[in-house]
């Protein structure tokens, strides 16, 4: 008892620490966690790459100085920022069914996360591009190059570089939430954890089980990501 008269209870004697983590389990259960990694990583560079194409188009048009372009595409990237993901998961595959629209859970996963992706990198990939300076366009124009060559072959390539830290960021966070597609029942790595969670009555261990694997992946691709800003910056004053 502290001096205040109030009762001080130890509460981390009480707790079952061997309860916390099963080692044993966790070993017998990997093959089958893994079983949703080629969904789980498919997935992710699937609709990252569908994404930075609708990104891209959707950040053409809203630099574009005409209204049925740019509207729309406002429109896209408030929709798609202004909701959760986890929501717009719900409206694709249980909200369409409503009106006659049935998608598959792997269909509802990769055009909700495509969507979310491109409304992301939208605003990402028009930043890097007004980061080019206006130099780059004038000297593209006295070399009689077209709106779309001198995107190509000078604006995009240069954009790539400004835009790479925040895109691969956006990846890692694609990949982290493909946990959310177990909710619609795609047998990514954590809806294969909960099925063994279930059946052995420990779903803690396979919890943290899931959390090791997304770690070392994430910290494999931020790795990788290091490897790419540096190489892209490489001839960078």
């Amino acid at each position: 008892m502290s001096g205040n008269g109030v009762i001080r209870v130890d509460a981390w004697q009480y707790i079952q620490w061997e309860n916390l983590f099963d080692l044993d389990l966790a070993i017998r259960s990997l093959p089958y966690v893994l079983k949703g990694f080629n969904y789980t990583i498919g997935i992710s560079f699937l609709t990252m790459a569908i994404g930075l194409g609708l990104g891209l188009i959707t950040a053409m048009g809203r630099m574009s100085k005409f209204w049925f372009f740019r509207l729309p595409a406002r429109f896209y990237i408030s929709i798609i920022r202004g909701t959760p993901l986890l929501v717009q998961l719900f409206i694709l595959y249980f909200g369409l069914p409503v009106i006659g629209i049935n998608l598959t859970p792997l269909a509802a996963a990769i055009i909700g996360l495509s969507l979310n992706v491109g409304g992301y990198s939208a605003e990402t990939i028009r930043g890097a591009i007004l980061s080019i300076p206006r130099g780059q366009w004038e000297a593209a124009t006295a070399l009689n190059m077209s709106h779309w060559q001198t995107m190509r072959r000078i604006i995009i390539p240069q954009a790539t570089r400004v835009a790479l830290p925040s895109l691969a960021n956006t990846f890692l966070s694609l990949v982290k939430d493909t946990s959310l597609l177990s909710v619609i029942t795609v047998p990514e790595m954590l809806y294969q954890a909960k099925i063994i969670g279930g059946r052995e009555f420990d779903y803690m261990t396979m919890y943290i089980l899931v959390a090791l694997i997304y770690w070392v992946i994430c910290t494999v691709l931020g790795i990788l990501q290091e490897y790419l800003e540096k190489r892209f910056s490489r001839h960078v004053a």
